[in-house]
C-alpha cells in the first residue's frame, strides 16, 4: 500500500505543478516530510492524508489505493421519463394514442 501512496503522492504532486517545498508549505509540514511520504520511508497521518485530498481534489480510495472513483450508475427512468427526454418520444406515444382512438372510432362505426 505504501508503495502505491508514495507513487500517488509524486504523480499528483507533480501533475499539480508544485514542488515538494510548495507542497510543503501548502500542508504545514516540512519539506522533507513530503520527500519522506514520496519515497515510502513514511506516511502522512490520516488528517494530512484527508488534507492531500482535498487539496488534489481526489477521494481518499484514490489516493491512497489509486483507485479511480466508480461512475455514479445512471437512475432507471421510467417509461413516461424516457420518452420525455428524446425529441420524438412524446410526438410518437400522441400518434400512436391519436391512431388508437382512430382505430377505436372506425370499429364502433362498422358495426352500426
Amino acid at each position: 500500500m505504501e508503495v502505491k501512496l508514495a507513487q500517488q503522492l509524486v504523480q499528483l504532486r507533480t501533475a499539480h505543478h508544485y514542488s515538494q517545498e510548495q507542497l510543503a508549505t501548502r500542508l504545514a509540514v516540512t519539506r522533507q516530510s513530503v520527500s519522506k511520504w514520496e519515497s515510502g520511508t513514511s506516511i502522512p497521518d490520516l488528517p494530512k492524508l484527508v488534507q492531500i485530498a482535498q487539496l488534489y481534489q481526489v477521494s481518499l480510495d484514490e489516493l491512497v489505493l489509486g483507485k479511480k472513483p466508480l461512475e455514479q450508475p445512471q437512475p432507471v427512468l421510467t417509461g413516461w421519463q424516457f420518452l420525455s427526454q428524446h425529441k420524438y418520444g412524446m410526438a410518437i406515444v400522441g400518434i400512436v394514442i391519436f391512431g388508437m382512438i382512430c382505430g377505436i372510432i372506425t370499429l364502433i362505426a362498422a358495426l352500426f
